[in-house]
């Protein structure tokens, strides 16, 4: 008796995380992209008996390519009601919530009644930490039972961690080798506190501090880049993106630690990343990040309400000597192994067991 897993949207060529949930965890599941329509079309071929999930992870990949809020609102509800159907048809729903909120979400309105209707129809919802936990359980008002807790996995399957920037290494991408290098990386978008980093650097104007960016520009930054002064300008190398797999060890190797200065965020996984090539974070105290990330440790935090916060932390980052931020690179490397996907993928793997061994009767045939 064959059970399938249909998992939505497909974001595997952006980022590795989907493949690593399912090469160690539902294997046996025959995991595959497709649109819960998709689903639906499949759970009619299958026999009664056999069991299906429908794991949604990013929920505004149902609608964030629509032309207008009226667009959006339709496919939204469209979906809603095949969600519906698929349930009715005995299916399993498992979401994965990533964020507080989806993030540039063009149709916040559209977002509000697509999750009303995804809280009501799922039966597990997945988080990454205790703060999403806490985010699911007195803001969304999911209970204990429809809360599963598996932190993301390391990137390590990918990526093998990085000795420190070698000799020649900055060279290609236009870095000076002596420079102290912060990397920004990942969707390049508002929540991510560019205008904030680039303000900061402007004021501190140090020589010896060069910044790196690389990713796909959701907001352009030709304006923000504009109004620093050109002293302070040409140490900011600009990579566009978005970024292939095979450059990302290039990119990490150049720098000497990531910057994140996230207005809001739940999970990260620029951070994750960063830890897996042995590379510490520089990011404002949020709790999603400082369940991973610890002051001194893997890297430097700061309090998210300090507007100086960020300013003073690159400071501290600048002070550092060489063992210093050797022993920082290390504890960020030591860190990333806890959330080894071997043990990661048999706690997913539970969770789909879980689902499969809920699996209601169907209450009505698919059409």
């Amino acid at each position: 008796m064959p059970h399938r897993l249909v998992f939505f949207p497909d974001y595997r060529a952006a980022n590795p995380y989907q493949s690593l949930l399912y090469d160690h965890s539902a294997t046996d599941l025959h995991p595959q992209p497709g649109t819960i329509a998709d689903a639906l079309a499949w759970r009619a071929q299958q026999a009664p008996e056999a069991g299906m999930i429908f794991h949604l992870h990013w929920e505004d990949g149902v609608y964030r390519n629509e032309p207008d809020e009226a667009a959006a609102r339709a496919v939204a509800e469209r979906f809603a009601l095949d969600l519906e159907r698929f349930v009715d048809g005995g299916g399993m729903v498992l979401w994965t919530l990533h964020n507080q909120a989806p993030h540039d979400d063009r149709y916040p309105a559209v977002q509000a009644l697509l999750r009303a209707a995804i809280l009501r129809l799922v039966d597990l919802v997945h988080v990454h930490g205790l703060e999403a936990a806490r985010f699911a359980r007195f803001e969304l008002g999911i209970a204990a039972e429809r809360l599963v807790i598996v932190p993301h996995g390391n990137y390590r399957p990918r990526f093998a961690p990085l000795a420190a920037p070698r000799e020649g290494g900055r060279a290609a991408l236009g870095l000076p080798e002596e420079a102290r290098v912060v990397l920004l990386f990942g969707r390049l978008d508002a929540y991510k506190g560019i205008d904030e980093l680039l303000d900061a650097i402007g004021r501190l104007d140090r020589p010896e501090l060069w910044l790196l960016i690389a990713g796909q520009q959701v907001v352009r930054l030709d304006e923000p880049l504009a109004r620093l002064p050109p002293a302070v300008r040409q140490r900011i190398v600009v990579e566009p993106g978005p970024v292939p797999e095979a450059r990302i060890p290039l990119l990490f190797h150049a720098a000497d630690a990531l910057v994140a200065p996230y207005r809001r965020i739940l999970t990260s996984g620029a951070a994750m990343l960063a830890l897996s090539l042995g590379r510490p974070v520089l990011a404002p105290a949020h709790p999603g990040l400082a369940e991973l990330v610890r002051d001194g440790n893997e890297g430097l935090l700061w309090e998210p309400a300090d507007p100086a916060g960020l300013e003073r932390t690159l400071e501290r980052f600048l002070a550092l000597d060489a063992a210093a931020l050797e022993q920082l690179a290390a504890g960020a490397a030591a860190r990333a192994e806890l959330f080894d996907w071997r043990t990661i993928g048999n706690l997913m793997a539970g969770v789909f067991g879980r689902l499969l061994a809920l699996r209601r009767p169907l209450r009505r045939l698919l059409t």
